[in-house]
This record gives structure tokens, sequence and C-alpha cells, in this order.
């Protein structure tokens, strides 16, 4: 977090600007007496919106990005009314460009907004943090939440689960690369050692086809677990494919039952298993002849 710092030297946003690209997440509050041209410069390098003049007037947020990942998942009701901040000066920034903004005031103007740079994210706050010129520290509904997740984002979030026989390369959050750190996988499947390589600041584990079950694995190095993998196998093995109908009448010793609804075709299943039963005619065939006898005694005259 970068706050009360009145001007940014270039060495320092340089280092910032690195800092980001390779996965870090800055939150700045620039302060009411801040060196707009200092500053300017230093956004300017992610590219950030610009800061506009100071100014001494009391604006309301009124709207939060639930959409985005800082604030998605965070409140179980969506439709409640929310405490959300009130800052008493800011510096209006600039709308447009690549930020998306998370707080935004009545007029539409972020209050917070989001640059993601790299591997990393930049998120700047048009108002300065002490108390007097905004309450967003003492909104805890809003300000914990907000710096645990941006804590844990990322520019390129990881894959939740990584599927098996298909990603054969998975990145670490390690930094750096050492011939004598053994990295090892460990996981239901047993335990093996990954290739090792290093591609720009970042480790990457090759896995060639060495993960032969679904489930988590741990990053183990010198037997301490510094971070874990999900995989799951492939969804397109079940990916069931039928058989037509006409391609089954085709198929030797098939019969292709065909009826319009279920009563009709355990009817016909039936028939097929028992044959057809005879007793139903020979019934009928004893009450005709029994009318027939009886018309007779009383018709027939000898």
């Amino acid at each position: 977090m970068l706050t009360e710092l009145s001007s940014v030297p270039s060495g320092l946003a340089e280092q910032l600007r690195q800092y980001v690209r390779e996965g870090g997440n800055l939150l700045v509050f620039p302060p009411a007496e801040a060196d707009l041209t200092s500053y300017q410069s230093f956004l300017g390098g992610f590219p950030a919106p610009t800061l506009q003049p100071f100014q001494e007037q009391e604006r309301e947020v009124s709207g939060l990005n639930e959409e985005e990942f800082i604030f998605r998942d965070i409140f179980e009701q969506t439709q409640r009314a929310r405490n959300l901040p009130v800052t008493q000066g800011n510096f209006p920034l600039s709308r447009g460009g690549r930020q998306e903004a998370l707080l935004t005031y009545r007029d539409g103007g972020p209050a917070i907004s989001k640059v993601t740079t790299g591997e990393g994210n930049l998120y700047l706050s048009s108002a300065p943090l002490p108390s007097r010129y905004s309450n967003l520290v003492t909104n805890a509904e809003i300000f914990i939440p907000m710096l645990y997740k941006m804590g844990i984002s990322s520019g390129q979030r990881r894959p939740l689960a990584y599927t098996i026989g298909r990603d054969e390369v998975v990145q670490t959050g390690r930094r750096q690369a050492s011939a004598e750190l053994v990295y090892k996988l460990r996981g239901p499947g047993g335990e093996f050692i990954p290739q090792q390589r290093t591609v720009g600041n970042r480790v990457v584990l090759g896995l060639s086809g060495q993960v032969p079950e679904a489930g988590v694995y741990d990053l183990v190095i010198d037997e301490e677990v510094v971070e874990s993998f999900a995989f799951n196998y492939d969804r397109r093995e079940s990916d069931l494919q039928y058989t037509s109908a006409a391609e089954l009448a085709d198929l030797p010793n098939v019969t292709v039952l065909d009826a319009a609804s279920q009563a009709s075709l355990l009817s016909e299943i039936r028939e097929r298993n028992e044959g057809r039963p005879l007793w139903q005619y020979f019934i009928w065939a004893t009450l005709a002849f029994l009318l027939a006898e009886a018309l007779v005694l009383r018709f027939w005259r000898v």
C-alpha cells in the first residue's frame, strides 16, 4: 500500500511498476498535497487513470462492482442496502482506458479503480486515506474484505484445477530457481520429480504425463509443502456417443422397439418375452358358445 507520499521518485516508481508487472498488487492513496506532476509520471507508466486537481467537496459512493473479483461472493444478500463510503475531498480520476471501477460515485466517476499490468494489479483511490477526507477505513464492511481480496488477487489467475493429459505445464508462485532445490509433487498418484525450468522470473514445472490419478498434489521443497495443485480427469472421456435407431436396425440379431408410450412399450416387451397369450380367445369363445346354447334352447322347437 502506498499512502501519504507527496511525490514518487523516479527510481521508486520504476521499482513499483516492476513489482506489479511481476505479480504484485499495489494500492495507492494519493495525499491531498500530492505533487500531481510526479504522480502523473508514475501512473502513466502502467498506464493508469490520471489525477485531476484535488477538490474539497463531499462525494458519496453509490456503486459497488460485485462482478469483479475483489467484491465477488463477499456479501450473502446482494440486494441489501450497503453502508458505502463518503469522501470529503478527492482527485477526480479520468474515465475510460484499461481501468475497471470497483467503487463509483453517484455521478459515475470512479472512486477506486483497478488496472491490470503484467501479472499484477494497480489499485488507485481517488481520495486520500486519512479519515478527514474519507470514512473508508472505518467502514469495515467494505475496507477489510477489499484489502484481503486485493492481497490475493493476480493479473493472470491460476486455474482452480488442471486437466490430466491436457495441462502438461504448471506455473508455481516460486520466483527463484536453483539447481540445489528439488521440487517434488506428492499426491494420490504417488510422488515424482517434475521438470523444472525458469521462464522470466517464474518457475514452471513440466509434468510429462506423470500425473496418473486425479486429486490434489502438494509441491514439496525440502519436505515443506509450499503450494498445492488440483488435477481432474479429462471430461472428454465421459462424452458418450449414441448409435442411431437406423444403425441399430442394421445390426444382426438386434430388434429395435419403437413405441408411442410407456404402456405400449411394456406391452410389446411382454409380448416378445411371453408370446401372444391365447387364453383370452378361449374365454371369448366359451362365452359365445354359452350364448349360442342359450339361444338354441330358447328358440329351437323340436
